[in-house]
């Protein structure tokens, strides 16, 4: 029988490395540094939070048993330059490896890289308009990863996704989607989380 990708039904084939305690799913966070300031984040970004390539390689010798790899972080993972030969290797390897990213810094290269060796892909737009995406992302990227959103597509990735966090300042761009005419597989839309002190519970309302 095989079981579709998101089949909750998975967790059985993993039983015994559950018993055993091995790891079959790693999270990475290649990057702490951004390149960009959303006005959400509550990240404290270090320009120097970087992990490099053989760290990365020592967590996969280190859990052997790993079937999957999801690439994120309290920064953009493609600031730093070992990402995409860690997907590569990754691939390689047999393993699933999926990525999020802001999409601001995607080139010929990385484009194809993820395209061919990643599950999946999922960009962070959060915005319909030039505008909106300025005011939020504190960015003038917008049109550049719109097209990259494109071009992830033409190189016929497996999965494409957009991320949308809904907060007061997007949700009437939420009607300008369709005109952006995205081939992606799906939207997902999520709400902002306030947070749990009074700082980022003040931060999310005003947003």
């Amino acid at each position: 029988m095989t079981l579709k990708f998101y089949d909750q039904s998975k967790v059985l084939l993993y039983v015994r490395q559950f018993e055993l305690k091995e790891p079959v799913f790693l999270e990475i966070d290649p990057s702490m540094a951004c390149n960009q300031a959303c006005v959400w984040c509550r990240y404290a970004h270090n320009q120097d939070g970087m992990l490099n390539y053989d760290f990365m390689l020592k967590k996969l010798a280190k859990y052997p048993k790993v079937k999957g790899v999801r690439i994120t972080g309290g920064g953009e993972p493609l600031i730093n330059s070992d990402t995409i030969p860690f997907i590569k290797e990754c691939y390689h390897r047999g393993i699933t490896v999926g990525i999020e990213t802001n999409g601001s810094l995607l080139n010929d290269e990385s484009i194809e890289v993820i395209a061919r060796c990643c599950r999946y892909c999922r960009i962070s737009l959060d915005a319909g308009s030039v505008f909106t995406y300025e005011r939020l992302h504190k960015s003038n990227c917008f049109e550049r990863v719109v097209e990259n959103i494109k071009k992830l597509r033409q190189w016929k990735i497996r999965e494409l996704g957009v991320s949308y966090l809904v907060v007061s300042k997007n949700i009437d761009d939420i009607k300008l989607l369709p005109k952006l005419d995205l081939p992606v597989d799906y939207l997902h839309f999520k709400p902002l989380i306030k947070g749990t002190n009074d700082d980022t519970r003040k931060q999310a309302v005003n947003i």
